[in-house]
């Protein structure tokens, strides 16, 4: 599966990982949900992990995705913590760019566990 989640009981936050060449419609459903999931608080906090296989969208995707992660963030009430170790993941940092309106809710880190430690303060 190109995206999945499930909460991290030890970390306490939703845990998103994208894994190999998500399609616009995977990051669309699996936002979706995780826009209604209950469990366990609608503010919980969640990393966004591109694993380093994860290929970034297309470039006309990027604004429709960051516009999705916006809109997550806002209705969830929630930070989100986007990990990418990989460099050629510039993705991450035109997804802040273009969240720019929540950018005190959305950081980008190199290392997982500067991320971990960010969300556990927010």
């Amino acid at each position: 599966m190109a995206l999945s989640y499930c909460f991290d009981p030890h970390h306490h936050h939703l845990h998103l990982t994208a894994n190999g060449t998500p399609t616009l419609t995977d990051w669309q459903e699996v936002l979706a949900r995780l826009a209604e999931e209950p469990t366990p608080s609608p503010r919980t906090p969640i990393l966004l992990d591109f694993a380093t296989d994860a290929q970034a969208p297309r470039d006309w995707e990027i604004p429709l995705l960051a516009y999705l992660l916006r809109q997550l963030v806002q209705h969830r009430d929630c930070p989100l913590a986007i990990h990418s170790s990989a460099p050629g993941h510039g993705v991450a940092l035109a997804m802040l760019a273009f969240s720019c309106e929540v950018s005190n809710r959305i950081e980008v880190f190199h290392d997982l566990t500067r991320a971990r430690a960010w969300l556990a303060r927010t």
